[in-house]
């Protein structure tokens, strides 16, 4: 019987053997998150995000929905807690094989003194078997162990996945039907987005170097709005109101006469 335990006895031990594996596949998995919430969000309004993000921003941007990761967490705790319930038993099990090798090595020293070589025999063919049952166990357990990672993690990634899309649906339709703040915009160079006469405007999301906002149009088309963070002076938000058609119309009647 092999004599070196298990090392793998507990999954939070594989955490702390492999933390950067573990950092990077977290760091991958919110960026894909970003990644797909952004380009989902943005692909409803016209634009394509990747033309106007970097790729730190898909990370910030999977940070945004907390809520997401918090909903699949459970389903990694009890995932990782029933692979480590195994490798638990693996290591009770070797446990159990290294007592019942070292009981019989002792009786077959006590036989091979007392000049007993049939005993001796019997013991050794009993230490054999006992090694390879154990081996064969050992190993169907380790193999059984492993593969639960894999489901787990695809249970997981796809929870995270399906949830978002609902998240996104519920959020644009806070832009486009139900928005609760309306954006006016401070440029550098004086002016104001939008202007008095225009239907306001709702933020949809950020990158690192631009804003994005929808307008609302009168006409139910999709107008979107991207400003460069570096021409913007401040960003103001309300309640949101919607312009009062019939009172612009009647201004430009006046004026017309």
């Amino acid at each position: 019987m092999a004599s070196a335990a298990l090392e793998e006895n507990s999954i939070l031990q594989f955490f702390k053997s492999h933390p950067v594996l573990v950092l990077t596949f977290s760091a991958i998995l919110c960026s894909a998150v970003g990644y797909w919430s952004e380009y989902s969000l943005l692909k409803q309004f016209g634009l394509n995000v990747v033309v106007f993000a970097e790729a730190d921003d898909f990370f910030l941007a999977g940070l945004k929905t907390p809520r997401i990761f918090l909903f699949a967490f459970p389903m990694f705790a009890v995932g990782f807690a029933y692979i480590s319930l195994r490798l638990n038993r693996l290591s009770r099990e070797q446990m159990h094989a290294q007592t019942e090798e070292f009981e019989l090595e002792r009786m077959i020293e006590r036989a091979s003194i007392d000049g007993d070589e049939h005993r001796k025999q019997d013991f050794k063919l009993k230490q054999e078997n006992a090694k390879q049952y154990f081996k064969e166990k050992l190993s169907s357990e380790r193999r059984k162990a492993s593969l639960m990672i894999i489901p787990i993690l695809v249970i997981s990634i796809v929870s995270i996945f399906g949830l978002l899309h609902f998240e996104l649906e519920a959020h644009i339709q806070r832009i486009v039907k139900n928005p609760e703040t309306m954006s006016i915009i401070q440029l550098r160079t004086g002016n104001t987005i939008p202007k008095e006469n225009e239907n306001p405007i709702v933020f949809i999301t950020a990158t690192d170097k631009f804003m994005f906002f929808y307008q609302h149009e009168d006409n139910e088309s999709i107008s979107t709005i991207a400003v460069p963070i570096a021409s913007i002076s401040d960003v103001y938000y309300s309640k949101f109101v919607e312009r009062d058609v019939t009172i612009t119309s009647n201004k430009k009647i006046k004026q017309d006469k």
